[in-house]
């Protein structure tokens, strides 16, 4: 070691700069025991300091080995004060409360891998075999001391620097101190500070004396400095020591601890309950919500602009989509309660407006809808039908209405065999009650106590869709269903509302509601055909000819008609002149329009001229629209050409529309025509993609009808109104959780900073600090961390239980996902991280003298 001209000079205030040493020039062998000697404030302890790397010269230089330690940056001072450097302090400056084995371990941790075999050894050479195991506060100040100097040596310095290491000592036991020093001298270059000149007279190999920063005695003030270079390691970075430092400081118990544990543990719970609130799993919530149900049919309803009914081949479709059985609920069968229902049913969302639909059902559609026949049959026959058990508890409470006259429903078997009237499709005969758990008595219930605000919203959302399900539906047999599929496909079928048919003419179009579509020609029918052929291809079609009668005046008809005979009559009289012999007409062209034949020129009657002048009149109106006829049939366009008008009274058929047989198996194959509202299934667990698509809001869209569907949609809706106030509440419980770590922090820093100083003087980095401060935050943190989890757990089944129980709904308002459990974590680590960095990085930055002189708090 070799120092040249180094002077040290500190600023106070405003005072001159004080000098507290001046041009000191020192070289030192490898080993020998060095006292440097001088009355209080000769620059003494300085000296040490600066030769220690514990604090840099203003002037000067100072070297070892190969390496010049005054241009060290604060790092290379760590490798110094690691590998070259032992320090013996006047107050042996020991972490109190841990034991002396944990003291040097920590020590060696930053050098080697600890071993207990070298502690015991060098705790043997210091005179305190045995003492592994004794708490450092416990200890006599030799005793300590002797700690000290263990801890210097364990690391096996190149020098050992001992600042007034008898200080508070007596004379014994300093006595004792300076010949373990002169024992240790013959091994390592020791200097130590001393006011003891007896002591360094007598045990001294060079006494250097300093007053006033200068150099005023030198026993030998030519010693060689070695030349030998050296390796500036980096110091060992060790995360099972710094782990039990953290808990260490853990373990001592304190209120600001107990606290923040307590804050952070709230903090992550508001975190969690908020993220999960933020982020509803509406899949997971529906899928286990219906699993559990008694009742998991839903009623699937194609969202789409132009139409939601579906055709045959969209059931088949959907079921080879989802692979899941699915049952169409067939139109035609939609019927207002108070048609027959006798008493008038109270307006409440409790109760359906109408039965919407009707289900084919065979010992297979029971099975797998899983829905229990209560009283009578299932339907067999074409009339039959059943009604849910929802049904019949509304006409057990309002009566039913037979022709206008109140009949009470007391049980099942009396509702049996009355009919109902089903307008287009029918009378059906009840003939059973199925059982759909539609939940009577928890509405009924619930509205009794005349619920309000939030409550009263969900389940009136529940109602409204239960009130468009399978509880209001009926059950018709599946020969009924066969028929209808039959004659729909081979001969007609009748367009529901949705379906239209347009007639354009001119600048206007005249709508009007298809009665039926027919697929072949009756006989009975006379037709007056505008084509040549008098034939339908599959591009025609055939019209009432009472459809036209509101653009053309019947007058002008028989008017051509008379030109027409006026014409014949005029060319073709003169044929039958000699013959002509009708005493009943005045004339030929009287003849031909009273006659009910013509005799003279078969054919030729009035029926012919009628026609004739019809077909002229018709022709020209039909060719302002190109002959066009347009059907708008569930959102899809087709248009035709008029072949003829076919002439019926019967106003049922005015509206009918009559196809060739090939252009309604045309028709009907393209899957244009719809014959079903919707479709009726029971959840299976395997459902995954039909409630995304119930879900979505894209192409693929499906509205689903269950109470647990609307539940979460109505869920979905309320967390879509509070999303912003709950990210903004997260936000503000972060931030504010940030602060309190980094207070937590900041005070622990404050308290362990003489440890921190300690620590800094045995070679500690940066790293090995804020490694030490992180495992003890990342202590208290995950603390928190088990405690949120657990409550948070147990907070959303007490939430969960308490709405339940108060509007019984069948889903969870809050659902714990793992999601918010691996949230807590990151945020808890992320906050263990990097609240630490600031503070530690601050405090580091200081000298580690100015630490070790920081009280404890």
């Amino acid at each position: 070691m070799k120092l040249e001209h180094i002077t040290k000079t500190y600023k106070i205030n405003t005072q001159s700069p004080f000098v507290a040493l001046d041009d000191i020039n020192l070289s030192f062998k490898e080993i020998g025991l060095v006292f440097i000697v001088g009355k209080s404030g000769s620059g003494k302890s300085t000296l040490l300091h600066i030769m220690g790397g514990m604090d840099k010269p203003t002037k000067g230089s100072m070297f070892f080995g190969n390496h010049e330690v005054s241009k060290l940056s604060n790092a290379g001072l760590n490798r110094y004060r690691n590998e070259v450097v032992g320090f013996v302090f006047q107050d042996s400056h020991l972490i109190d409360s841990i034991s002396v084995y944990a003291n040097l371990r920590l020590t060696l941790s930053l050098k080697e891998k600890p071993n207990r075999v070298l502690i015991e050894t060098v705790l043997k050479e210091v005179g305190l075999e045995g003492f592994s195991n004794r708490i450092t506060n416990t200890l006599s100040g030799g005793e300590r001391q002797r700690v000290a100097i263990a801890r210097a040596i364990l690391k096996k310095p190149k020098v050992l620097l001992a600042d007034e290491p008898t200080g508070a000592l007596d004379s014994t036991t300093s006595e004792e101190i300076y010949q373990l020093l002169e024992k240790l001298s013959k091994s390592y270059l020791v200097v130590c500070i001393t006011h003891d000149q007896s002591a360094s007279s007598k045990y001294g190999h060079r006494v250097i004396e300093l007053k006033d920063g200068r150099i005023i005695k030198d026993s030998n003030p030519h010693d060689a400095p070695s030349t030998t270079n050296i390796e500036l390691k980096k110091p060992r970075l060790n995360i099972t020591e710094s782990f039990l430092l953290g808990f260490r400081s853990v373990k001592k118990v304190s209120f600001r601890l107990t606290l923040t544990i307590i804050i952070s543990t709230l903090l992550l719970l508001i975190i969690g309950i908020t993220d999960a609130l933020s982020n509803y799993d509406k899949y997971e919530q529906a899928s286990d919500s219906l699993k559990e149900s008694k009742a998991p049919y839903i009623k699937l309803v194609k969202n789409n602009n132009d139409t939601s009914l579906l055709s045959e081949s969209d059931v088949s479709e959907y079921q080879l989509k989802y692979e899941n059985e699915m049952y169409p609920v067939r139109l035609g069968f939609e019927k207002a309660l108070d048609a027959f229902v006798y008493d008038s049913i109270p307006d409440s969302d409790l109760y359906p407006y109408s039965i919407n639909g009707a289900v084919a059902v065979n010992k297979e559609a029971e099975s797998m809808l899983n829905i229990h026949l209560l009283h009578g049959k299932m339907p067999v026959k074409s009339d039959e039908i059943a009604i849910t058990n929802r049904i019949f508890n509304i006409l057990k409470s309002y009566g039913f209405n037979d022709e206008g006259q109140r009949v009470e429903i007391s049980n099942y078997e009396s509702i049996i065999g009355k009919t109902i009237d089903f307008d287009e499709s029918g009378n059906y005969e009840i003939v059973g009650i199925y059982d759909t758990f539609f939940d009577f008595n928890k509405y009924d219930n619930l509205l009794k106590k005349h619920m309000s605000g939030f409550f009263q919203s969900i389940i009136s959302t529940e109602l409204s869709d239960m009130n468009n399900s399978i509880h209001n539906m009926v059950f018709i047999s599946q020969s009924n269903e066969d028929e209808m599929k039959a004659i729909m496909n081979t001969k007609y079928f009748e367009p529901n509302l949705y379906e239209s048919g347009a007639l354009g003419l001119s600048n206007s179009e005249y709508h009007f509601e298809i009665t039926k579509i027919v697929s072949f020609i009756p006989e009975e029918y006379a037709v007056i055909w505008i084509n040549e052929t008098a034939n339908l291809n599959e591009n025609q079609v055939l019209l009432n000819n009472f459809l036209l009668s509101d653009y053309y005046d019947s007058s002008d008809i028989f008017s051509l008609m008379d030109s027409l005979i006026e014409s014949f009559v005029e060319k073709h009289f003169h044929e039958i002149e000699d013959t002509f012999n009708e005493p009943e007409y005045e004339s030929y062209f009287e003849y031909i329009n009273y006659a009910s034949e013509n005799k003279y020129h078969p054919g030729f009657d009035s029926r012919y001229f009628y026609g004739k002048a019809y077909k002229t009149i018709i022709s020209n109106i039909l060719n302002e629209i190109n002959h066009s006829f347009c059907m708008d049939l569930n959102g899809t366009e087709r248009c035709y050409e008029i072949a003829g008008f076919f002439i019926d009274n019967n106003s049922d058929k005015f509206n009918n529309v009559i196809f060739s047989s090939a252009g309604y198996n045309n028709l009907i194959s393209t899957g244009v025509v719809k014959t079903y509202d919707s479709l009726i299934m029971r959840y299976n667990v395997t459902d995954s993609m039909l409630l995304k698509d119930i879900f979505s809001s894209g192409e693929a869209r499906m509205d689903g009808y269950n109470d647990i569907i609307s539940n979460v949609n109505y869920i979905e809706y309320i967390r879509g109104l509070t999303q912003i106030p709950l990210s903004i509440v997260s936000g503000f419980v972060l931030v504010l959780a940030v602060i309190i770590i980094f207070y937590y922090i900041l005070t622990t820093i404050q308290s362990e900073g003489k440890i921190i100083g300690i620590l800094r003087s045995l070679g500690a980095s940066y790293k090995h600090i804020y490694l030490w401060f992180t495992s003890e935050i990342m202590i208290l943190l995950y603390s928190s961390l088990i405690a949120s989890s657990l409550l948070l757990k147990l907070s959303s089944l007490v939430i969960n239980r308490i709405v339940k129980d108060a509007i019984y709904v069948k889903v969870d308002i809050i659902m714990i996902m793992p999601r918010q459990y691996i949230l807590l974590a990151l945020i808890t680590t992320l906050l263990g991280v990097l609240s630490t960095i600031l503070p530690v990085y601050k405090y580091v930055k200081r000298n580690p003298l100015d630490s070790i002189k920081s009280e404890s708090l």
